[in-house]
């Protein structure tokens, strides 16, 4: 049983496609893409939480006419578990397809679902959907931003310990935190994740988009480096944000950010975020804070490199 992930209009460049499954209905068994999808690609099959995340890029573009045509797309295998008719696996709606024309989020895509009651559900849709037949595509619709709200619980924050050139693929701050939610799987943290990154545009900030929380904001071993949202943004903290996912050091390294202190897109005296996290080159630059300080403010507000350079990104628990 396979679920093909398709785009039957347009040539796309970028995915970042996360799908949730019920442990009890499949087990994920593996993604195929062909060498046409890029390099530049990463998946993670999460069978205890039931969670897929497909992450790639297609520099020049690909497309698919039908089901029986899928060139240089991600196909899903799952294995059911059950028998039955109403199975279904949902997307989560940070997912996004951008255009290879404009890089426009075209992500009213189109999902085709391969075996006998096999169907995809849309997690807007009403509690009891009617399941669709499987020779019938369904169409999902565009996601909406989600508003801004407060936390109390404690968050935990990273630095990812691979470090990236400015060129997410994604024209604004999704590619950063797909890179977040990659990292976070792979060392068992979860997916909610989010980058401390700065975009053009509304919602493009982590004053914007992020949760804040009225609890602690946490290393990986537990460590605080402020005491809410509010110590967050006064301009230091308690301690370096110099852990990785994985507990281990990267003091030292350098962070994009392209963010002020109060968690604002930077914007004096220049914007500088790599052409909104799409630009690799050495002609283009993007602000970067850094773990070997934690005062005042050069934690996020550092200074400038080239977006060629491979730098580190944090990663805030959502």
């Amino acid at each position: 049983m396979i679920l093909a992930l398709i785009n039957p209009v347009e040539p796309a460049s970028f995915f970042l496609i996360k799908l949730k499954f019920n442990i009890n209905d499949f087990e994920a068994l593996r993604v195929d893409t062909a060498p046409s999808i890029g390099t530049n690609w990463s998946q993670i099959l999460d069978n205890t939480n039931g969670y897929v995340l497909l992450y790639g890029s297609a520099p020049s573009g690909v497309k698919t006419a039908s089901y029986s045509d899928i060139v240089g797309l991600p196909v899903v295998y799952f294995k059911p578990k059950r028998a039955g008719t109403n199975l279904y696996i949902s997307y989560e709606p940070t997912s996004m397809i951008l255009r290879s024309l404009d890089y426009a989020d075209i992500f009213n895509m189109v999902y085709t679902a391969g075996g006998a009651g096999f169907n995809v559900k849309d997690p807007t849709a009403a509690a009891s959907p009617t399941p669709t037949p499987t020779s019938s595509p369904v169409p999902v619709s565009s996601p909406t931003p989600s508003p801004i709200l407060v936390s109390t619980a404690s968050k935990r924050v990273f630095v990812t310990s691979k470090s990236y050139n400015g060129d997410r693929y994604s024209w604004d701050y999704r590619g950063p935190d797909a890179v977040c939610s990659t990292s976070a799987l792979a060392a068992g943290l979860g997916e909610m994740w989010s980058a401390w990154v700065s975009s053009t545009g509304n919602g493009g900030s982590p004053l914007e988009r992020f949760w804040k929380s009225s609890g602690d904001y946490k290393l990986i071993n537990g460590t605080v480096i402020a005491h809410g949202w509010n110590d967050l943004t006064d301009g230091s903290l308690l301690h370096s944000i110099d852990l990785d996912e994985f507990g281990h050091s990267q003091s030292g390294v350098n962070v994009w950010s392209a963010t002020t202190i109060e968690g604002k897109l930077k914007s004096s005296p220049y914007i500088l975020n790599c052409k909104n996290w799409y630009s690799g080159s050495s002609q283009d630059n993007g602000w970067v804070g850094g773990t070997v300080t934690f005062s005042p403010g050069d934690w996020t507000d550092g200074g400038t490199v080239s977006c060629d350079q491979p730098e580190h990104f944090y990663c805030f628990e959502q």
